[in-house]
């Protein structure tokens, strides 16, 4: 065992015979991913020693949990020295060693000294009341000197119940260093310590009651209660976990005597969820300094429709104008205040100091309430980002995940993004706002995704992430204005009985709702980006569809349309990742460009683009379902620019037409119309959105099954794989069966109430109208024919001559000859190799040729697709023979 291990084996044996409990921390993390580490059983000695090879095996770092009681007797507490400029100067030093001292501590033998410097460090201490660390954080003293962002040069805190300390031989994630053991004596609180925590006490209960804060004077108990309970009434209890988790959180912010028994009441409404433990660990893990407060729970209230009067903040916290010795520094004030006779508007104000004989302070306003909750980053640590939590012009608060490199250049453009959600900001100090959110870095730490969609284990929308697990915190981050496509309205019943309802015996709305629900299986079932395309006549339903395959996502905001070039529609592609992209009306799109589009949206890849420092940016991708509607198909519309058809765009958006007994209805359950019955169906989409994907999502990421597996099944039945074996008609079959299985998972699921089998009837019957409409040849075969049939009739004579040798007949640019069949009286074209290739433009020569002797029409003697020699005139020449009435129909 190497001297390491032997530390470690030390360490862990010898906290676990003081009964301090001990958790493993992943290697380059100063944090545990432990579920339910709060509340975990504390390990013995042979309980540990026999974890300990597996946490080696992993390089795992150690955490101990302070504020239980230790073997012989009492509770730990630990104190924790934190420096925040790093090694410190000589001055500041001995400033601390004062502090220190001032408690009965030695300045030179800690317990642990940190892997971040020397003058971080750790004291165990040995307390007898549970009272003294009953409080997870507690303030002791701090540097009166401050570093240019208003904070203290060192601070020390009393870490008590529900905390965790990183414990020796961790190597500090930032430094590299290890954290070194100094003494293993955990010693008693000494008498200055406890002299100064009684002191804090009694401070603290004096200021709660002089409380002078006129806000606070003019709330009754049972206001501040009545206030709460309302929003809370507001929130789903069945929400994912970061939700649950803050408003947990902003309930203790409010310390409110009956705030816990509210939030277990709260929390246990949730049946299927609700954990005794899970409860507690949260409970308790509570930061009052971790970016959540009271005023996140109107917030979240607000979000869901609360119009109720918001009690927080400066409510139920006294945020001060800072002090002389506290200058230079921002505040941020969620109400107006009094101050030297005049009254400060809410907002954010930064408030100064110039210094000499006689120092004098002012005050520059910045902007309208913005709080910086905390730090973003992905999974790489990079792409850094702030999360904003600000009050609009109307008084409601919202969130926005900032992308700090919005900060660089004049920042005009983060300027122009938060005047656009509602936040006021003062012209004349635009510079002071950069440095404000550039300046303040919370404790709490998140992790962003930059992309709607899958992110792992867990789905990413814009104001939420779904997750099968417990303490999954993603936040989705946008350089761009807050999204309005994924919004949410009336409810998932509402959608089930006058939407998704109306859909049985609908076919292609059916196989529309399909469409919608089949995104988030694209990843699941190694699906390409792709989907359907309803075509024919005006004021037949074809919009209808569209925007009743929107409800499942969003709202009146959700559909795009086909007005886009290639590179626009990157964007939008982006923003409907593993969801649904909707497009209307194909018409509006110049015909050269739907090509392009179509190829874009399938490759699932955008185009290389350099920065502006002439490096590579990440290159776009995504993956998405797609609905589109026009009066032309696909292939029509591409084919106005005198663009040739590829075989791969036809198969990528499959073209159906909309031509059912009521133009795209079938059954109009009880209305008279055709027309009526899509008002009532764009009416109802409208006011019930959004509800169903959240729910799609919420059981599929708990399904733990072969999607994969599951799509092959379907794709061997016999409706789908019949007896072609046509790789264009396969790979169309398995869009139908990704449909059917997208659907089907939706019935099975709950969410649309349909009979089982309802979504894969409606992919067959289409399915079979499609290749009804299609032949069962294949497109590039078809393709070849058509594209030399019209070669032979727009050039005819003027490109061939008669083969007969008395022809007087100039043909220029010739493209070969002609002569008829004695027998038969067929014409035959003996095509020259550069005319043939002329006709075939655009298509891979050979397969071309393959395919024109499948058909029939090319008259080669041998297998080869040699051209044959033929005697023309005094001359031989070698030519394809073509005889189109060789057809095989």
């Amino acid at each position: 065992m190497t001297i390491l291990n032997n530390v470690y084996l030390n360490e862990v044996v010898w906290l676990a015979e003081q009964g301090i409990p001990v958790h493993p921390i992943p290697l380059g993390q100063k944090f545990t991913n432990q579920k339910g580490w709060q509340v975990a059983p504390i390990l013995t000695e042979e309980e540990v020693k026999a974890y300990l090879p597996d946490w080696e095996k992993h390089n795992y770092g150690l955490g101990i949990r302070t504020g239980f009681p230790l073997t012989g007797g009492g509770f730990l507490g630990v104190i924790d020295v934190d420096p925040h400029a790093g090694e410190l100067t000589p001055e500041v030093r001995a400033e601390l060693h004062q502090a220190l001292l001032s408690l009965g501590l030695s300045p030179t033998v800690p317990n642990v000294i940190t892997g971040r410097c020397d003058d971080s460090c750790h004291y165990y201490i040995h307390f007898s009341d549970i009272g003294s660390v009953n409080k997870a954080a507690l303030k002791l003293s701090e540097s009166k000197h401050k570093n240019t962002d208003g904070k203290p040069y060192w601070i020390i805190e009393l870490l008590g119940k529900g905390k965790q300390v990183v414990s020796p031989p961790t190597i500090h994630p930032k430094t590299g260093l290890s954290y070194r053991r100094v003494s293993h004596n955990i010693m008693d609180a000494p008498a200055e310590l406890l002299k100064r925590l009684t002191e804090q006490q009694v401070h603290t209960q004096g200021a709660q009651a002089k409380h002078t804060d006129p806000i606070i004077d003019s709330l009754a108990n049972d206001q501040v209660l009545a206030s709460m309970k309302e929003a809370l009434s507001f929130i789903n209890p069945n929400c994912d976990y970061p939700l649950w988790r803050d408003v947990l959180w902003a309930i203790r912010d409010h310390q409110i005597h009956a705030g816990k028994e509210i939030a277990k009441e709260w929390s246990k409404q949730s049946q299927e969820k609700f954990d005794e433990n899970a409860f507690e660990s949260t409970w308790e893990s509570f930061d009052p300094n971790g970016g959540i407060h009271a005023a996140t729970l109107y917030h979240h209230a607000q979000s869901q429709g609360w119009k109720g009067e918001t009690y927080h903040s400066t409510a139920l916290k006294n945020v001060t104008v800072p002090s002389d010795d506290q200058r230079p520094c921002f505040r941020v004030f969620d109400n107006n205040i009094e101050y030297e006779g005049q009254k400060l508007t809410a907002g954010v104000w930064f408030f100064d100091i110039k210094p000499g004989e006689s120092p004098t302070t002012h005050h520059l306003y910045i902007c309208s309430p913005i709080h910086v909750e905390a730090v973003t980053c992905d999974l790489e640590e990079r792409n850094f980002g702030r999360l904003l939590r600000f009050k609009n012009t109307l008084g409601i608060w919202h969130t926005w995940a900032m992308p700090m490199d919005l900060l660089a250049g004049s920042g005009d453009e983060l300027r122009a993004i938060l005047l656009s959600m509602g936040v006021g900001i003062s012209l004349k100090q635009k510079n002071l706002l950069m440095n404000y959110l550039q300046q303040v870095t919370p404790k709490r730490r998140m992790r962003c995704a930059l992309q709607i969609g899958w992110a792992g284990n867990v789905f990413i929308l814009p104001d939420s992430t779904i997750s099968d697990t417990t303490n999954t915190e993603v936040i989705f981050q946008s350089g761009q204005r807050p999204q309005e496509e994924y919004t949410v309205g009336g409810t998932l019943e509402g959608w089930q009985e006058n939407v998704a309802a109306l859909a049985q015996g609908n076919p292609l709305f059916v196989l529309g709702l399909c469409a919608a629900f089949a995104g988030p299986l694209l990843e699941k079932c190694h699906a390409e980006s792709g989907g359907i395309h309803f075509y024919g006549d005006s004021s037949t339903g074809k919009t209808t569809l569209v925007e009743a395959a929107c409800s499942v996502w969003g709202g009146k905001n959700y559909k795009r349309s086909w007005r886009a070039t290639s590179n626009g529609m990157e964007g939008a592609a982006m923003m409907f990742n593993d969801t649904l992209l909707a497009l209307d009306e194909i018409s509006e799109c110049a015909p050269q460009e739907v090509g392009n589009i179509i190829y874009s949206l399938g490759n699932g890849v955008g185009k290389q683009r350099a920065s502006r420092t002439g490096l590579a940016r990440a290159i776009a991708r995504w993956r998405c379902s797609v609905i589109s509607s026009g009066e032309l198909t696909t292939v029509a519309t591409i084919e106005q620019s005198n663009i040739r058809v590829k075989a791969g765009q036809a198969v990528r958006l499959i073209d159906i037409p909309v031509q059912m007994a009521y133009g795209a209805w079938d059954n109009l359950h009880g209305f008279e119309t055709g027309n009526q019955f899509s008002d009532h169906l764009k009416a109802q989409s409208a006011l019930h959105h959004g509800h169903a994907g959240r729910a799609f999502l919420e059981s599929l990421i708990k399904d733990k099954s072969d999607f994969n597996h599951a799509l092959n099944k379907l794709v061997a039945l016999p409706q789908f794989s019949g007896n072609s074996s046509e790789g264009q008609i396969k790979r169309v079959a398995r869009r139908f069966a990704l449909l059917a299985l997208a659907g089907e998972s939706a019935t099975v699921y709950g969410i649309t109430k349909w009979q089982a089998g309802e979504a894969l009837n409606a992919a067959v019957a289409t399915f079979n109208t499609w290749k009804s409409l299609r032949g069962d040849t294949s497109t590039e075969y078809q393709q070849t024919i058509n594209q030399l049939t019209s070669f032979i009739e727009r050039h005819g004579d003027s490109r061939f001559a008669p083969k007969i040798e008395t022809s007087s007949i100039t043909i220029r640019d010739r493209a070969g000859w002609w002569e008829d069949e004695p027998v038969s009286g067929e014409r035959v074209y003996l095509f020259t190799s550069s005319g043939l290739r002329e006709a075939l433009t655009g298509l891979d020569f050979q397969r071309a040729l393959k395919n024109l002797r499948d058909a029939k029409i090319l008259k080669l003697t041998d297998t080869s697709n040699k051209a044959v020699s033929k005697k023309i005139g005094k001359q031989t020449h070698r030519v394809y023979p073509i005889c189109l009435q060789n057809q095989d129909d």
